[in-house]
């Protein structure tokens, strides 16, 4: 099976133009790109996970008009995730020190950075939560090329 990947621009800000990826397996490329599909799940989801992904909206927004420095993402190996660091404040936007949503991304640059896809993370290890943990490996080897 090969595996290939579209990257398409996603939507620019001030300083930082954000990608994403769609999958084409086999010849059949994905209705949705992988930065569609986390929005899609999480845009419309209950309380508490609403809350993680409006932070998330909201740390896009503030990082695409600030520079994507690394201290605003999760260093997770060669995949970096938002929700941010809780102590690093960007713009007004608060972060829940035990947030569990995870938007896996790939920081090319401070100016160019491609959203992949993500969900909520169950265990304390990435590699504990079935959730999480395709996005991950997913995003690793994006990050890898």
């Amino acid at each position: 099976m090969k595996l290939f990947v579209l990257i398409e621009e996603l939507r620019e800000f001030d300083i930082v133009k954000y990608y994403t990826v769609r999958k084409e397996i086999e010849e059949i490329t994905d209705a949705n790109s992988e930065a569609e599909k986390f929005f899609l799940k999480f845009e419309n989801s209950e309380e508490e996970i609403k809350e993680e992904f409006d932070t998330i909206i909201a740390l896009l927004e503030g990082i695409g008009n600030r520079g994507a420095k690394s201290y605003f993402f999760r260093d997770e190996q060669m995949a970096f995730a938002l929700s941010s660091n809780p102590n690093i404040k960007i713009l007004d936007t608060n972060v829940k020190l035990n947030s569990q949503l995870r938007l896996y991304c790939v920081l090319v640059t401070e100016n160019i950075v491609i959203l992949c896809n993500g969900d909520v993370k169950t265990a304390q290890k990435v590699q504990d939560c079935p959730n999480v943990l395709p996005h991950f490996r997913f995003t690793n080897l994006i990050a890898k090329k």
